[in-house]
């Protein structure tokens, strides 16, 4: 019997962003592929030897001027009577311009899948025959036939060899930034972390009109909300050299931000979105909210009202219990494309919600001029 080890390599992603353009690279130094505005070129040499070739592996092609301009990235937000803040399938939202990257990242989670798979099956192997020696040892004829406890063994040593090779097989993300982007995602880190340290954040889910005649009520409108959280730390289909800012989505994929893109997770370990951020329209803007559950202690209470009120917003007396009702000031975030995404955030402190807002709109437009 005979134990054959294979060693196999997770590809190497560096995507470089800087005010000429984004370009990516996939491989080893020696033998990698060059992916960027001007097409893509394979780079091949022998390190350290000073050897070294370039050739392009797509054909140029004549772009109409009319084709390179930017899109209008506007987009009304028009509440209706009842509104559901649910994002399309992940395959709709997800953008063509960073297919090739999805490619590669979705490469490799297939064949650490097959490792694991491999893992599996190494590892009952090795319980079977661990059992057999056990067994063949309380019969004493264990001790006389070698061949028992050679062949468990190996079946060991192949367990140990794929669980290594399991847990390090990932793909490596490395962003590589000039000084003005990398200096506006700091800025978007700091206001993260700001933010992520709210008292209360919700997942809004739906919005819906009120009928304020017939409930006597102050509000306008009627949210169903879910208590969520905001993260700091990494995603489950890479590894980055950059922290993954992300808010979990109770209804659909937690939202991650990167330097250069925005994932959206799926249900299953294969299956994400990859957006730019030219695409994302970030609806952002304060709110009041006639507060029934208790109030955060870094929300900011602008006015009350009552739980019932006349047309003028007035105590209705007809009502004997009729409390007072702190209204709050919070501050909604709505990632939004036209491609289908639409998830709405509401935070409990609307002033480090109002700068995560600035600075995700500055960053954007840094990277948004880069041409894919």
């Amino acid at each position: 019997m005979r134990f054959r080890k294979r060693i196999r390599i997770a590809p190497g992603i560096r995507l470089n962003l800087s005010l000429s353009g984004v370009s990516a690279t996939i491989g080893p130094r020696g033998f990698n592929v060059n992916v960027g505005k001007k097409g893509a070129y394979l780079n091949t040499g022998i390190p350290g030897t000073g050897l070294y070739d370039r050739q392009r592996i797509t054909p140029q092609a004549n772009r109409n001027p009319q084709e390179l301009e930017e899109r209008e990235q506007t987009l009304e937000f028009e509440p209706k009577p009842e509104t559901e803040f649910k994002s399309r399938p992940l395959q709709e939202i997800s953008s063509n311009q960073l297919d090739f990257i999805k490619e590669q990242v979705s490469s490799a989670i297939a064949t650490k899948r097959e490792i694991g798979s491999e893992l599996n099956k190494a590892f009952s192997k090795h319980r079977w025959h661990a059992l057999w020696l056990l067994t063949s040892r309380i019969l004493i004829f264990g001790f006389f036939v070698k061949k028992i406890k050679v062949t468990c063994a190996i079946y060991k040593a192949e367990r140990l060899s794929l669980q290594k090779e399991y847990d390090d097989y990932q793909v490596d993300f490395d962003f590589e930034m000039d000084k003005k982007i990398k200096s506006s995602f700091n800025k978007l880190e700091t206001a993260f972390g700001i933010l992520k340290s709210s008292k209360a954040i919700w997942d809004v889910t739906t919005e819906s009109s009120v009928d304020q005649f017939s409930t006597r009520s102050a509000a306008s409108h009627a949210i169903e909300r879910t208590k969520t959280r905001a993260y700091s730390g990494s995603n489950r289909y890479f590894k980055s050299n950059n922290e993954t800012l992300a808010f979990e989505n109770k209804n659909g994929g937690d939202i991650h931000l990167h330097p250069g893109f925005v994932l959206v997770e799926g249900s299953g370990k294969e299956d994400f979105a990859l957006i730019p951020y030219s695409e994302i329209n970030l609806i952002h803007n304060p709110q009041k909210f006639v507060e029934s559950s208790a109030v955060p202690s870094d929300a900011e209470i602008v006015e009350y009202t009552y739980k019932y009120v006349n047309k003028s917003g007035t105590r209705d007396k007809r009502f004997k219990d009729n409390p007072q009702i702190p209204v709050t000031k919070y501050y909604d975030c709505e990632f939004r494309t036209t491609n289908g995404l639409c998830e709405r955030f509401e935070f409990s402190n609307w002033k480090s919600t109002q700068s995560f807002a600035q600075a995700f709109e500055e960053h954007q437009k840094r990277v948004s001029d880069l041409k894919w």
